[in-house]
C-alpha cells in the first residue's frame, strides 16, 4: 500500500526594523531554544497568503508588520506521524516592516522571540531554507535602508528550482 500524499499551505514572514540604521529581525525559537526560525503558520480556507504571513507573525512573535515585498516560497517534504501521511509543504514568505507589539505578548507554541542583526539570524536559523529566505530579505533591506551591509554570497543550490523552491525536512509539524 503506498504512503498518502497530502499538501500543505503556510506563510510567514521577515519582520524587520532599523535600530540605529541597522536591521534586526525577529526570530523565534522552540525546543529549548534549540530551533530557531522564522515565524509561519497555516492558511486558513479563503485567506490570502499575505494576511496570512501578518496574522501568524503577530500570534508567533507578538509583533505587528506591514508588508513591503513577496520574498517567495520553500517547499519541503516531510512525514507526520499523525495522520501517517507524506506531506509536500510549501511556505509563501513576506517581508514586513515592524509597526507595533511586544515579543512578550508571543503565543505559546514559542519558547522566545529574539531581535537580531541580520547577519547573526543568518548564523542562527536551523534550516538552510529559511536561510535562503532571509538572504532574500537581506537583499531588500540593503537597497531600501541605507548602511546596510549586503548580504553574503548566496550557496549554490545542487536541487532544481535553486532557493525559490528549497528542499529539505525543514519541520516535523504542518505549522
Amino acid at each position: 500500500m503506498r504512503t498518502p500524499v497530502r499538501r500543505h499551505v503556510s506563510a510567514g514572514g521577515v519582520i524587520f526594523r532599523a535600530q540605529e540604521g541597522l536591521p534586526e529581525v525577529a526570530l523565534i525559537g522552540t525546543r529549548q531554544g534549540s530551533v530557531w526560525g522564522l515565524p509561519k503558520g497555516t492558511v486558513e480556507p479563503g485567506e490570502d497568503p499575505e494576511v496570512t504571513a501578518r496574522r501568524e507573525v503577530r500570534e508567533e512573535t507578538g509583533l505587528d508588520g506591514a508588508v513591503v515585498a513577496p520574498l517567495g516560497s520553500v517547499q519541503y517534504w516531510f512525514y507526520e506521524k499523525g495522520i501517517r501521511a507524506r506531506v509536500h509543504k510549501t511556505v509563501h514568505f513576506y517581508l514586513l516592516e515592524y509597526t507595533g507589539g511586544r515579543p512578550a505578548d508571543h503565543d505559546q507554541e514559542v519558547e522566545e522571540v529574539r531581535w537580531v542583526l541580520l547577519p547573526e539570524a543568518h548564523a542562527r536559523l536551523s534550516h538552510e531554507n529559511e536561510r535562503h529566505v532571509l538572504q532574500r530579505a537581506w537583499a531588500l533591506l540593503h537597497m531600501r535602508v541605507p548602511g546596510t551591509p549586503a548580504p553574503p554570497a548566496e550557496e549554490e543550490d545542487a536541487g532544481p528550482g535553486g532557493a525559490a523552491e528549497d528542499s529539505g525536512a525543514a519541520a516535523d509539524s504542518p505549522r
